[in-house]
């Protein structure tokens, strides 16, 4: 078999990605790409990736293909780091300088400007340090990766990863009025990240069984998003049992406290 080795730099196709979400620790995040592939060997990306990635989990799969290997760069969680290359501003203090950073080391910045190498100190409040890169970009690390194909074709691929810092809980309010009982239940979708996710197809995990599924849901970063799927008398009519959850008691209405509904009851 003729062995061809392809750069593919080009943008890929992009999917209605998935997350499947937990209550607590870390969720699964499903990434498609689809890239053209020729017979024999092939290099594809690279592959921007979320910059709440675990990259430890990273699976690669792509239907007929065999998955060689793989390089990862950028997975930079240091500030420092992550602007190691990058063009930025320094200002304030009486001065303004623009270049690449070489380094930075403690309090000091090493710049390669269009007048030279210059080294500086890291500017203090209220003087800044600013990249036109947004922080999406600087902290998204990519993959590129090896594989053989028996064919010239489309191929699609299904990257997985586990994420953090976005999870989901279950809210109730219960309003007791007259001698009836009106419950209340809300999903609240917790993102604790910097990034904004729109459009993705979000899949509420709960003891192992999806519980409910969200599609095209948009999560602004730094945000709770409660989302109403239950209102009824309580008890429920339906005999399912419901989420566990926090309950808000508000008796002729008024504030009582917090409870617990747990295995279907108030506790």
């Amino acid at each position: 078999m003729k062995k061809v080795l392809i750069g593919l730099l080009c943008a890929s196709t992009v999917f209605a990605n998935e997350l499947f979400l937990k209550k607590e620790g870390l969720s699964t995040y499903v990434q498609e790409e689809e890239f053209m592939v020729a017979e024999g060997e092939n290099v594809i990306g690279p592959v921007f990736l979320l910059p709440i990635a675990k990259l430890q989990g990273l699976e690669i799969q792509g239907k007929d293909l065999k998955i060689k290997s793989y390089v990862i760069e950028g997975d930079n969680k240091n500030w420092k780091d992550a602007l190691k290359g990058q063009i930025v501003s320094v200002e304030g203090e009486g001065r303004f300088l623009r270049g690449e950073v070489v380094n930075i080391t403690d309090d000091r910045i090493m710049l390669n400007t269009r007048k030279g190498f210059v080294v500086t100190t890291l500017p203090k409040f209220p003087s800044k340090l600013s990249s036109p890169l947004k922080w999406q970009e600087l902290f998204s690390p990519k993959v590129t990766f090896k594989v053989t194909a028996k064919e010239a074709k489309t191929e699609k691929f299904i990257l997985r990863y586990p994420v953090q810092g976005i999870n989901w809980q279950i809210n109730y309010v219960l309003r007791r009025e007259n001698g009836k009982a009106i419950i209340k239940g809300f999903i609240r979708l917790v993102n604790n990240t910097p990034l904004s996710l729109r459009n993705i197809n979000v899949k509420l995990l709960e003891k192992g069984r999806i519980f409910k599924e969200l599609p095209e849901t948009v999560l602004p970063a730094f945000s709770k998003k409660e989302i109403l799927f239950l209102e009824d008398s309580f008890p429920p009519k339906k005999k399912s049992t419901l989420p566990d959850g926090i309950v808000s008691i508000y008796e002729n209405g008024l504030f009582k406290g917090f409870r617990m509904l747990k295995d279907g009851k108030i506790r």
